[in-house]
């Protein structure tokens, strides 16, 4: 009997052994499916999120197109606002599963760094081109030095000599621990400036780790976490707020009619693009004017050295004329849109001429549809012979091809947020997408809306 108790009890022991290993193995495979549940419903949450954000590309696309002003200004229903509700938390999908999406942009408007985000697009002919500045505007944006705009410069240009002033070509960057040769080619992203000698990320980008155009606390609190700031309470916004690649205008007037060649122009060709404004002295003395000049013409705003042409002739048909043989002229900067430390980057700028800019065009009643708007700016105007203007009119414009949509997108009550970067172009209709890319592993870049209420 004691043997036959014995092999009994080794039996229990052996049957309880079994049953717990198949009990934790069922529970291993029970946990192991739900944890693939929850990975399945994550990647169907950022799917669901991904496609909210690009759902608010094509709202952002099907804006541009519907709008039909022929400049661009700081009134524009593009460019949004804190509290407008046109890009903020635009609802998507089902009312079981409700979608969202909103516009962010920077905003640069603002003199103090905002505390809520802007809702919007940006515009890219509001910024400097990295492509096509001069290196003394680059020098005088945000955190530039003369060496390190020699350096964007020498990237950029075709040739092998390095610019004397602190420049850099292919003999500096082969000699790094990671060599590679100068660009000598345009910038095809902002984020490219990276490569160049002197600029840092953080150069680049300032404190705003995530992008997000806020001060986030992790953005202020010194070297106790990522990244490295110091801690005053004033997000440092970088340099990449305020450059760009993409800033292309088309070389038409506001009918989308090809602007007139004042180095080519002929008398016929003057009175019939211009005749209802300037009269034949007018005319006359345009084309006397530019034989004493050798033929050519500096800028359209040379013809103000004509007696009888005024300012205000000059702002009605400024819009007709160019100097440019090209189709497109890519650089220029818009001067109804571009932000303070823009339009102080620019020749001959200085704080007061920058303050009654930037009053001016966000009167009521301004119409900002030509660059001769400028010359009711008072600093401007009373100059003698328009000298600051003349620098301004061949680099500025009231026109805007290039816009960035910033889409932030996701489900109510999950804290899954998408956010993907567009750079649409509307030179053409319809507008289309020239770039793309995923913002979302900088970070979430506020807070998600919270689920929906229920009746």
């Amino acid at each position: 009997m004691t043997r036959a108790s014995d092999s009994r009890g080794v039996i229990l022991i052996a049957a309880l052994l079994v049953v717990s290993a198949l009990a934790l193995l069922v529970g291993a495979l029970v946990e192991n499916q739900r944890a693939e549940v929850r990975v399945a419903e994550a990647f169907q949450r950022h799917a669901r999120a991904r496609q909210a954000a690009l759902s608010g590309i094509h709202r952002a696309m099907a804006d541009l197109a519907a709008d039909e002003t022929t400049w661009d200004g700081p009134a524009d229903s593009w460019r949004g606002g804190a509290t407008v509700s046109t890009y903020r938390e635009l609802a998507l999908g089902p009312e079981q599963e409700p979608g969202w999406v909103s516009l962010v942009r920077y905003d640069a408007d603002s003199d103090v760094p905002p505390v809520a985000p802007a809702y919007g697009l940006e515009d890219e002919n509001g910024k400097v081109n990295l492509n096509t500045a001069a290196k003394e505007v680059l020098a005088a944006l945000p955190g530039m030095t003369p060496e390190l705009a020699a350096a964007v410069v020498d990237w950029r240009d075709a040739d092998e000599q390095p610019d004397p002033e602190g420049g850099a070509e292919s003999d500096y960057y082969l000699g790094l621990a990671t060599p590679y040769r100068a660009k000598n080619a345009p910038f095809g992203t902002v984020d490219e400036m990276q490569l160049v000698k002197g600029v840092t990320p953080a150069l680049l980008h300032g404190e705003d780790a995530n992008r997000n155009g806020l001060l986030d606390p992790n953005e202020d609190d010194g070297d106790d976490s990522e990244p490295t700031d110091n801690g005053d309470g004033v997000l440092d916004r970088g340099l990449a707020p305020f450059v760009t690649v993409w800033s292309l205008e088309r070389n038409v007037d506001q009918a989308g009619e090809a602007r007139l060649n004042l180095n080519q122009a002929t008398d016929p060709q003057l009175r019939t693009r211009c005749g209802d404004v300037l009269q034949p002295p007018d005319i006359q003395g345009i084309l006397q004017l530019r034989t004493t000049r050798g033929g050519q013409f500096a800028t359209t705003a040379d013809i103000l050295d004509v007696p009888s042409l005024t300012p205000e002739k000059y702002r009605a048909v400024c819009d007709r004329l160019t100097l440019s043989t090209e189709p497109e002229i890519e650089g220029l900067v818009n001067v109804n849109t571009a932000p303070r430390e823009v339009l102080k980057a620019l020749p001959g700028m200085d704080d007061e001429t920058v303050d009654q800019i930037l009053a001016r065009r966000t009167l009521p009643d301004q119409k900002l549809d030509s660059l001769g708007w400028l010359l009711e700016v008072e600093s401007l105007r009373n100059e003698p012979f328009y000298v600051r203007f003349r620098g301004l009119s061949a680099i500025v414009t009231v026109r805007s091809g290039q816009f960035s949509a910033v889409a932030a997108g996701g489900v109510r009550g999950t804290p899954t947020v998408a956010r993907i970067q567009a750079i649409l172009d509307r030179r053409e209709a319809p507008p289309k997408v020239v770039y793309l890319r995923d913002l979302t592993g900088l970070g979430i870049p506020f807070a998600p809306p919270p689920a929906a209420e229920s009746e």
